[in-house]
């Protein structure tokens, strides 16, 4: 049963870097799902206290990363149809040009949102600019949470 815990945690860990860049996965609490499998296997042994710390991590990141998507839109003047089409954006992205598309896509998606909200070309692409940059900030935070979690994972593993 302990190395089913192993192998499901790392496979959880694979998922949450995937989960970073593709919006419909959510990187940080897979992360963090992997280390509780890992710590209630005979591999594993992390403290509450750790436990405490990678959980409130994990719900800054994923709180942070709409926060920083939606700060980056509103900054610059953006609406919620900017949101909505830079996520959109994002997911078409990833199937129509991986990797580029994804970062494309959000930006692509931000200035379809906007026009359809009946806003200028000009203004359109400043709204853009803003929703993606929110969007890479949050990708950022969101792989910094998941990396920190799946360097504890496998240090755990070897060390024990």
């Amino acid at each position: 049963m302990d190395i089913t815990f192993v192998i499901a945690g790392s496979i959880l860990q694979l998922l949450a870097l995937v989960g970073c860049v593709v919006p419909v996965l959510i990187g940080p609490p897979l992360a963090y799902a992997g280390l509780l499998l890992l710590h209630f296997s005979k591999y594993g042994e992390f403290s509450t206290a750790f436990l405490i710390v990678a959980g409130i991590l994990t719900i800054a990141a994923s709180i942070l990363d709409n926060v920083f998507s939606i700060m980056g839109a509103k900054q610059f003047g953006g609406s919620k149809r900017a949101i909505i089409g830079a996520t959109a954006g994002t997911i078409a992205g990833i199937f129509l040009l991986p990797p580029v598309g994804m970062l494309l896509g959000a930006f692509i998606g931000a200035f379809i949102g906007e026009i359809s909200a009946g806003k200028e070309v000009l203004k359109s692409v400043k709204v853009s600019f803003g929703t993606f940059v929110g969007f890479i900030a949050g990708i950022a935070l969101k792989l910094s949470a998941t990396l920190i979690m799946l360097f504890f994972f496998v240090l755990e593993i070897i060390k024990n």
